[in-house]
């Protein structure tokens, strides 16, 4: 991605982000709700989700599952290691919600961290994340 397709007003303040894997993370008490940002989004319109089974754990950078664009298939990297909770069933049944409405309705997993306190470094701030991107440095989770 580069710096030309970064919104900066388009990313919550709220959030962290894992420049890696192109998602953002709201901690909900001893879980995370994690999601594809609008960069991950603007690979084209999402035609499929596909996550991998909830109560599955996975480590740092492993697949949660994919996401299916028009002739290509984008392996969603996890951002911490973790347990999956839950995924967003709404966004199995219409994946372009996620492109709709990627910080709210187009959530994907909600997620237990396993790791949290060894891995919380990966993750930045909005305006962290948003340097690394218009510097270039952010990078690739594949």
């Amino acid at each position: 991605m580069n710096d030309d397709s970064c919104d900066p007003g388009a990313l919550p303040d709220e959030l962290l982000y894992s420049p890696r894997a192109e998602m953002w993370l709201r901690f909900d008490a001893d879980e995370v709700v994690v999601g594809s940002t609008h960069l991950a989004a603007s690979l084209g319109e999402f035609v499929a989700f596909t996550p991998k089974r909830d109560g599955r754990a996975i480590d740092l950078d492993r697949a949660l599952g994919v996401m299916e664009v028009v002739k290509a298939v984008v392996a969603i990297h996890a951002p911490l290691s973790a347990v999956i909770v839950a995924h967003n069933a709404a966004v199995r049944e219409d994946p372009s919600l996620a492109n709709r409405d990627p910080y709210g309705e187009g959530w994907l997993f909600r997620l237990r961290p396993t790791r949290l306190d060894e891995e919380r470094g990966e993750l930045v701030s909005r305006d962290a994340y948003v340097a690394m991107l218009n510097a270039g440095t952010a990078p690739d989770a594949g």
